[in-house]
């Protein structure tokens, strides 16, 4: 197999890339279906508010996707059969195990808990400003070592942040704002995100090599939030 740092040849890209697109030729009748598939599934996502109006009933977002995996599995009309979808049960399983550790932390009142005592163990309601908004977004950064699932983060966190922010006389907006700027960042290790483990899959890089990566990255990404919260912010008058 060949690795990734051995693809360093970049010359004539645009040249290549043009030849490969007439390659591909027009459109074939599973690209119409896919593109169809595609549109009606982000339609139908994009106006959830208006299906009560619309159809009489709602159609949930996962609702949305059962029926487009239906449509690319059906006879006919779909584009694949249940053997060449060669679905990947395990990074199903994982996904309903992060889904459902996470909602029991919601439902139980765990998640509150543990927010409790971290803000208790730090002393936040000591802290100045500044650096209750600095410890927010780290907090906010690393938070996905605990919830796997980015949902149950800002199910959880945002409204914490909202509430703490209230107690310490704080404006909640730009730290919610803040906050919510880190939860995209799951990487540092495989399990930690569906993606994380299609990549970890490939066999490119070890475990070490991702929480290497990831302890610098999730530092330089809390850092320039924490940068941008004290500056850009001001300047969008947040």
């Amino acid at each position: 197999m060949l690795s990734i740092k051995e693809e360093t040849s970049f010359q004539d890209v645009m040249s290549t890339l043009k030849d490969e697109l007439k390659k591909l030729g027009s459109f074939s009748l599973d690209e119409k279906k896919a593109c169809a598939i595609f549109i009606l599934t982000v339609l139908l996502w994009a106006t959830g508010d208006y299906h009560e109006a619309w159809f009489g009933f709602e159609i949930s977002t996962e609702q949305t996707a059962v029926i487009a995996g239906l449509l690319c599995l059906m006879p006919k009309v779909g584009l694949l059969t249940w053997k060449d979808a060669n679905i990947k049960w395990e990074l199903m399983i994982f996904a309903a195990g992060a889904y459902a550790v996470g909602n029991a932390l919601d439902d139980t009142g765990g998640a509150v808990w543990i927010i409790n005592k971290v803000v208790n163990g730090l002393g936040m309601e000591n802290m100045n400003h500044a650096m209750v908004a600095v410890v927010v977004i780290f907090l906010s950064m690393y938070s996905h070592l605990i919830f796997t699932s980015k949902t149950v983060r800002v199910t959880i966190l945002i409204p914490a942040f909202i509430a703490l922010a209230k107690t310490l006389g704080m404006d909640p907006v730009p730290l919610a704002l803040a906050s919510a700027m880190t939860m995209t960042f799951t990487i540092t290790l495989p399990p930690h995100s569906k993606v994380n483990t299609i990549y970890f899959g490939t066999g490119f890089f070890t475990v070490l090599d991702q929480i290497k990566y990831a302890i610098v990255t999730c530092f330089i990404g809390a850092t320039m939030i924490s940068i941008a919260y004290f500056t850009w912010f001001k300047v969008l008058g947040l």
